[in-house]
């Protein structure tokens, strides 16, 4: 899974398709990052849950032998990362406009919403809903996901002001059982 930036948004999508894949897999994925965790907020995400324990920043060599997950950007020529062009991009989930990835080299899917966090947390309810229907054990999204995901509607859409319905959606099936605290720590964050 590839990051091209390290924030609230962009760290939930990738923990959220990690998880979805991991649900697949039993092999070990790991998430590529461009740049540093710099931000207070960013730092306090990432030490809350150890994440960079399962993060590494993008190799700078042999890049062309992974294939990728790309989740929030949709552009393979980055100057943030410089081998992700090298790499091989699966998938593609984003919120942002101008994707140069066309949809032949890849799975797709770029709407214009307040983040990817939304897109994310809505491929969560449809795999919950699936399994429901099937009467299979339901895809049950931990706590942190949720947090996280929730966090990343939050941030993106400056606090819900700027966020569509479907953004309102997802941030309510996220939070419904959290509790405030859970959300408070990453807003209230330490500087």
């Amino acid at each position: 899974i590839a990051l091209t930036q390290v924030d609230p948004d962009a760290l939930a999508s990738a923990f959220a398709m990690r998880f979805l894949l991991r649900m697949r897999t039993d092999k070990e994925i790991p998430i590529f990052y461009a740049g540093s965790v710099a931000h207070p907020q960013n730092r306090c995400v990432v030490n809350r849950y150890d994440l960079l324990s399962h993060m590494r920043p993008f190799p700078t060599e042999r890049a062309d032998e992974y294939v990728v997950a790309l989740v929030d950007s949709s552009k393979a020529e980055d100057g943030r990362c410089p081998t992700l062009a090298q790499m091989q991009i699966a998938v593609v989930i984003d919120h942002h406009r101008g994707a140069d990835i066309r949809d032949e080299q890849a799975f797709v899917w770029v709407e214009e919403v307040g983040a990817c966090s939304t897109l994310m947390a809505e491929i969560l309810y449809a795999a919950k809903e699936a399994g429901d229907a099937k009467g299979e054990e339901a895809v049950v999204t931990p706590r942190e996901i949720r947090v996280m995901l929730a966090l990343g509607i939050y941030t993106d859409t400056k606090a819900l002001i700027s966020a569509s319905k479907r953004d309102r959606e997802a941030y309510a099936w996220l939070t419904e059982d959290l509790e405030h605290a859970d959300m408070n720590q990453f807003i209230e964050y330490p500087l």
